[in-house]
């Protein structure tokens, strides 16, 4: 196939498969859109592709030696009834200016804040601001929702973030190695101009 290129892809959902978009969590858009890019780039780039279970070196977010420092809170009212959805986290945001919303993180210069979110919805956030040049996966062992703060100095005279995460959150990186599903690409093409 020679040298990998990037590619901007554009495409539109139908109007009939947008109905009831605006109440669906980001999780549930997901599932949705995810068939559909599939079929997207099998009919572009005549795609074809396998899933194989591949021994894959991992950070596996755990408890530190003295426990979590999360603080564990209840469900907010906001994430009841229908649920978490984009334009509720956006009206609560331009509410609550420089607040979290809840179930989402929210970064600036000061730091990032946590609000009553899951460790398995945090995982990836907390995985970026510690530079992880791997998958993180989650060992915690915590359930439920937290709030929490975290900064990290970029400081040269700085811990690194690893254990500035340590410090502040309780929670360490441990280096694993765990079968995960990889998807091994079998051939693909150019896409030909419409």
């Amino acid at each position: 196939m020679g040298a990998l290129r990037p590619y901007d892809i554009e495409a539109k959902v139908e109007d009939s498969q947008m109905t009831g978009w605006d109440k669906l969590s980001d999780e549930e858009r997901r599932a949705r859109v995810q068939p559909m890019l599939r079929t997207l780039l099998a009919e572009r780039f005549h795609l074809k592709l396998h899933t194989e279970m591949r021994d894959t070196p991992v950070y596996a977010l755990v408890q530190a030696k003295r426990g979590s420092k999360l603080k564990q809170v209840a469900k907010p009212e906001e994430l009841e009834g229908e649920g978490d959805t984009p334009e509720k986290r956006m009206k609560f945001m331009r509410d609550h200016p420089g607040q979290a919303a809840p179930g989402s993180i929210m970064c600036d210069a000061s730091g990032c804040r946590g609000h009553a979110i899951s460790i398995d919805m945090a995982i990836g956030q907390i995985g970026g601001s510690a530079k992880a040049d791997r998958i993180v996966i989650n060992d915690t062992g915590l359930t439920g929702l937290f709030d929490f703060s975290y900064n990290i100095s970029r400081d040269a005279d700085a811990a690194t973030p690893l254990q500035q995460l340590e410090d502040q959150l309780g929670l360490r990186f441990e280096s694993r190695k765990v079968p995960i599903k990889t998807y091994v690409i079998d051939s693909a093409e150019r896409p030909q101009a419409e």
